[in-house]
């Protein structure tokens, strides 16, 4: 059986949410260090391995590259790439993200949970969970081989056939081609050894190429110290990049970390935020934080319109169809 390397990735992937304790969540997965949910209008959220700065080496510093006095950068003998981490404003930070790209075939909104979604290493194209189920169900009914919705490329046949045109869309520079093959490394998939330190590489220059998810795997190795020591105030700048360019689990895991400090107008601006792109654990937070006074019903209500017109904006019946066919199309 040849295992596509989106697929290979997407069994690797963790429900997101589960029991009552929030969580840290990166692209599916979870990390070890849980928050409890704050239990009156007095307390707030505690972690174990408290966020604190006992846990890195990083510094601010003045950056003498840079003409602006007031411009520091972030040093960390943790970053293995060696690259100073420009400080982000709070008006970077909570500006609204860039919208999602556009399915290429059906032309709506691709959705942010990542089974909405396909990525084909063919042509390099993402294509919605709606168009590759229709396509799919209609190749099954007509005993057609499997192909690329966009480019009609077959589907390969052996795993070799699988790198081979991943190493393909390496050489273009595709941000999520490289974000996949950092995942083998990562994992030691498709018989390429295990190498994490190489994987963060290819996850920095994903995230430099636009690959969001990237940052969010980066900031989750530096979280729970995975081949890197522990560093919360790295994992948290890496979501702060993640966050900017759209990613939804990083604005929350921002939210929770923000909360878990006693932030909680801050925490409560990034569940706005993510909630506005169709993450529905922030909508639980928010209303957390209305239950114990720390949120008015206006921002619980706003919250709930938002979440809603991103669903709306981003539903089509081909998307519904295959999300009630199997949860492997879920898209919100």
């Amino acid at each position: 059986m040849v295992l596509r390397l989106s697929t290979t990735l997407s069994l690797l992937k963790k429900k997101r949410y589960g029991g009552k304790s929030q969580q840290y969540y990166c692209n599916g997965h979870r990390s070890d260090k849980i928050v409890t949910p704050i239990n009156n209008t007095t307390s707030k959220p505690t972690l174990y391995n408290k966020l604190d700065t006992s846990e890195t080496t990083c510094t601010l510093e003045e950056d003498d590259d840079n003409s602006s006095k007031n411009e520091l950068v972030i040093k960390s003998t943790h970053d293995v790439s060696n690259i100073h981490l420009k400080l982000i404003s709070d008006e970077e930070l909570f500006k609204l993200p860039p919208q999602n790209d556009d399915c290429p075939l059906c032309n709506l909104p691709l959705p942010t949970l990542s089974t909405g979604s396909k990525y084909y290493e063919c042509c390099g194209k993402v294509l919605c969970c709606g168009c590759v189920h229709h396509i799919e169900q209609k190749a099954n009914k007509d005993n057609e081989p499997t192909c690329c919705p966009f480019c009609k490329a077959e589907e390969p046949t052996s795993n070799e056939q699988l790198i081979v045109r991943n190493m393909e869309r390496l050489q273009v520079n595709d941000a999520e081609a490289i974000y996949n093959y950092a995942h083998c490394y990562a994992s030691g998939l498709s018989g390429i050894p295990l190498d994490k330190a190489e994987a963060i590489k290819l996850w920095h220059q994903a995230g430099k190429l636009g690959c969001t998810r990237a940052y969010d795997q980066i900031a989750y190795v530096h979280l729970r110290g995975d081949s890197v020591p522990k560093d919360s105030q790295l994992a948290k700048y890496y979501w702060k990049l993640a966050a900017m360019g759209g990613s939804v689990n990083a604005r929350y895991n921002l939210g929770i970390a923000e909360e878990s400090a006693g932030n909680l107008d801050r925490a409560l601006r990034h569940y706005k935020i993510a909630v506005a792109a169709g993450e529905v654990e922030s909508l639980t937070q928010i209303h957390q934080l209305l239950l114990n006074g720390h949120a008015t019903k206006d921002d619980l209500f706003s919250a709930f319109d938002t979440r809603t017109a991103f669903i709306d904006m981003v539903r089509s019946d081909h998307r519904d169809e295959a999300a009630a066919y199997s949860d492997e199309y879920k898209y919100y």
